[in-house]
């Protein structure tokens, strides 16, 4: 093997200088680009993950929301009975026992549509507590 020549060895030396500027070039450039792809891909997946969530609530709403309703109803549907057994003396309750029924069962039926409806439909209105 011959020794290289000094012609050889600056056109080695020019060509490694060449593609250290490339290096650099491209090291400047493509984290930036990199970064922006990654932060685009991030924002996609946030609202992908949002619609997801929004999707996961409404489908929570829509199943909860008919069995408060039907919840309601019963109540309804007790109470006039009790008070119309009451009235025509099926049963015999004194006023002030009918009136505490009355009242509890409804306390206790309107507390709980509260608390579900607060749950299902925060105040902050995309479902986020408001704070």
């Amino acid at each position: 093997m011959s020794e290289p020549t000094l012609s050889d060895r600056n056109k080695l030396a020019e060509s490694l200088d060449a593609i250290i500027k490339v290096g650099r070039g491209l090291s400047a450039t493509v984290p930036g680009d990199l970064a922006k792809t990654e932060e685009l891909s991030f924002s996609a997946g946030a609202v992908e993950f949002e619609q997801r969530r929004e999707r996961d609530i409404h489908d929570r709403r829509m199943s909860y929301l008919p069995r408060l309703f039907g919840l309601v109803c019963v109540w309804l549907v007790i109470v006039v009975a009790f008070v119309l057994a009451a009235s025509l003396g099926w049963i015999k309750l004194s006023d002030s026992v009918l009136i505490a029924f009355i009242t509890s069962t409804t306390v206790s039926v309107l507390g709980l549509f509260h608390v579900a409806g607060g749950w299902l439909y925060p105040r902050g209105g995309n479902g986020k507590k408001a704070k």
